[in-house]
């Protein structure tokens, strides 16, 4: 999304960009591990120490320190989570959500726009050509959240026309397992409501199910009427019901087949290195191909670390962040709307990576996620918002017993 409108699409500056990111990332965390939680602290360094033993091991067994980059990029990714968080601890304390909403929606705009300018024609949709990837999409859910719960806070009706919009894009780019990633975090939103000061009242419900059977009636009509759209719906519905029979949801299937006996070969610390060696396993060669050395092109997150460092490295890659959002989650007797979103958002992640890798934009979104937990700032925001409205509630009150 940002990177193709600056250096063009599939541009190999991307790629630099990015490997440029993750030493930023990877340099810049020792920088900031000042200002890290005691347990991020540990995180961090624990981090480093898996990198070391991996030059180590590259060290002793191939005679240099770096001897397959692509190995390493997993982990540097990793470092995004310590940078970001440190980052925003040092620099910038009243940063909201808001702004990185905006910076999405902006250069989500702007990419349609100049690169991907066929991305929303009904060719495109016909085809599956959808322009942006499915990491690209995923970004969308943030302000997805991000308006739905502005909505409940604030009653606007224009945070409601914004959130369906988004949703919108989301449904007509095609990814699946976007969808399915966008319902888990709505559903999560849901769930940790009663966490939060947002209240979903009935006066609220009800623009929604006047601006949802206009909005409805309207997209029925297009939809029916037109037989490329319809068709393409059903096709889609029915790969996303048999997702190991058909579509991309058997491609998958066929991958995690062919690299699972080597999972159980090598449970505990992965292939590493070996596993980067290994000839590509899954395909017809005359059909699809994909050069040895490049690595295996993994579908599912899980797959992939499970792979290359086992159990261990899934484990170290997932869960102490998981652990330190819900135990901030259930510490923080308010959580906000920016709070609540961006919690939602990393919680959906665990469904993308069924059929994913997380890109390096997510480890930074987990570090911002973490740092919102964290954030001195916007936990006093909630106890003085919450404090105002006692002292309305209280007004209030007081008014109604004097009559």
């Amino acid at each position: 999304m940002f990177l193709d409108l600056i250096f063009g699409k599939e541009s190999p500056i991307s790629f630099n960009v990015t490997r440029a990111i993750w030493a930023l990332a990877f340099v810049g965390s020792i920088l900031f591990i000042r200002e890290m939680s005691s347990y991020l602290r540990v995180y961090c360094l624990l981090a480093y120490a898996f990198v070391f033993i991996l030059m180590l091991e590259s060290y002793n067994n191939y005679g240099t320190f770096f001897v397959y980059p692509r190995v390493f990029s997993k982990l540097f990714m990793l470092f995004g989570v310590f940078f970001v968080y440190g980052f925003y601890k040092k620099f910038e304390e009243k940063i909201q959500l808001k702004q990185v909403v905006n910076l999405i929606l902006i250069f989500f705009v702007l990419n349609v726009a100049i690169v991907n300018r066929d991305a929303f024609s009904l060719s495109a949709f016909a085809a599956h050509d959808r322009g942006l990837s499915a990491s690209s999409t995923q970004l969308l859910l943030i302000p997805c959240l991000f308006y739905f719960n502005s909505y409940f806070y604030e009653k606007k009706v224009s945070y409601l026309f914004k959130f369906l919009i988004v949703i919108g894009l989301i449904g007509f780019l095609q990814y699946r397992t976007v969808w399915v990633t966008a319902a888990f975090g709505l559903l999560a939103n849901l769930l940790f409501l009663f966490k939060s000061k947002i209240k979903i009242t009935f006066d609220a419900l009800i623009p929604i199910a006047i601006v949802g059977v206009i909005i409805g009636s309207i997209a029925s009509f297009f939809i029916f009427s037109n037989e490329t759209i319809m068709k393409k719906i059903v096709e889609n519905i029915d790969d996303l019901m048999n997702p190991t029979s058909q579509g991309t949801g058997n491609w998958r299937y066929v991958q995690f087949q062919s690299y699972w006996p080597f999972v159980l070969e090598n449970p505990i610390i992965g292939m590493r290195f070996e596993g980067f060696e290994l000839p590509v396993q899954f395909f017809d060669r005359d059909v699809l191909a994909f050069e040895d050395g490049t690595g295996h092109h993994f579908h599912s997150n899980y797959l992939d670390k499970l792979f290359y460092f086992g159990i261990v490295g899934t484990v170290f890659f997932i869960l102490p962040s998981f652990i330190y959002i819900f135990s901030n989650l259930f510490r923080i007797k308010n959580l906000s709307r920016d709070q609540l979103a961006l919690t939602s958002f990393a919680i959906a992640g665990l469904v993308f990576g069924i059929s994913y890798l997380w890109e390096t934009h997510y480890y930074g979104t987990l570090g911002l996620t973490l740092f919102f937990l964290d954030s001195k700032f916007h936990n006093k925001e909630n106890e003085e918002e919450i404090g105002d409205k006692l002292k309305d509630s209280e007004q209030e009150l007081r008014k109604v017993t004097a009559i």
